[in-house]
């Protein structure tokens, strides 16, 4: 169980019917001290449920649980071009790790896609395939880069279906992912539902996504994979790539 304390504030949601969707992406700039958050537009109207008065709950200082520390040894951070995201250690074999993250992380790949690893190791991507029919790519890491330390320091996140397939409205969630090295709280608002503006279903989940979340990862407060996060609106309605659709998507790619 998480330490942390939380105020419930009863605030009445007024859900719209158009869910336009951003990708939280950060754009890097020339200087260090600089960082500004770059937004993907998605204009398509979305079809949301009619659910009012959720409880947003608000938190105060949070201890980092062994989970946590287990997750943060899953995630990578993504570069494409000057866009930075996140990804998500998701499988491997003896000679490379297989990395997912949101498609539209990639928008501005200019032919070197770079990946942070959790030792902070950086190294170019050595494949890319992208998902035609959701917002999602794969990316492999060749491990013949890598040193043995480095290796060591990645985990592949944890799976389970029948957790995934268990998922109910108001249950608690956690994102990870951007550059706070915090895990964010979240919470289910729908765990299957058809979102226009992505153009397929997807988990939704209510929560604060901050920028360079994108392609980071959703996770029950066990620490199980849940799926990639892909973009948030103003009301903080976060969609994301689930699971069974990130399932479906592997079995049809060729071995790394």
């Amino acid at each position: 169980m998480r330490k942390f304390l939380i105020s419930r504030i009863g605030i009445s949601l007024i859900m719209s019917c158009a869910l336009l969707l951003t990708g939280c992406g950060a754009k890097q700039q020339d200087t260090a001290t600089a960082e500004e958050t770059e937004s993907a537009s998605y204009t398509e109207e979305g079809i949301l449920p009619d659910i009012t008065k959720f409880e947003i709950p608000e938190e105060i200082p949070q201890t980092l649980t062994e989970t946590d520390l287990r997750v943060f040894q899953s995630l990578v951070g993504v570069r494409a071009g000057d866009l930075q995201g996140s990804g998500v250690i998701y499988d491997e074999n003896e000679e490379s790790m297989l990395i997912v993250t949101a498609g539209h992380v990639l928008e501005h790949d200019t032919g070197e896609l770079l990946v942070t690893l959790p030792d902070e190791t950086v190294v170019a991507a050595s494949g890319i395939v992208k998902a035609r029919n959701c917002d999602l790519a794969f990316l492999w890491v060749d491990k013949a880069d890598l040193t043995e330390s480095t290796w060591e320091s990645c985990l592949v996140a944890d799976t389970d279906r029948n957790a995934f397939d268990a998922l109910e409205v108001y249950e608690d969630v956690w994102m990870y992912g951007g550059t706070s090295g915090q895990p964010v709280y979240a919470f289910v608002v729908e765990p299957w539902i058809y979102v226009e503006d992505f153009t397929q279903y997807m988990l939704l989940l209510q929560g604060l996504m901050e920028p360079g979340m994108s392609g980071g990862g959703a996770f029950t407060e066990d620490g199980v994979f849940l799926g990639i996060l892909c973009g948030a609106d103003e009301e903080g309605k976060v969609a994301v790539v689930p699971y069974s659709i990130i399932e479906s998507e592997r079995a049809g790619l060729d071995n790394p």
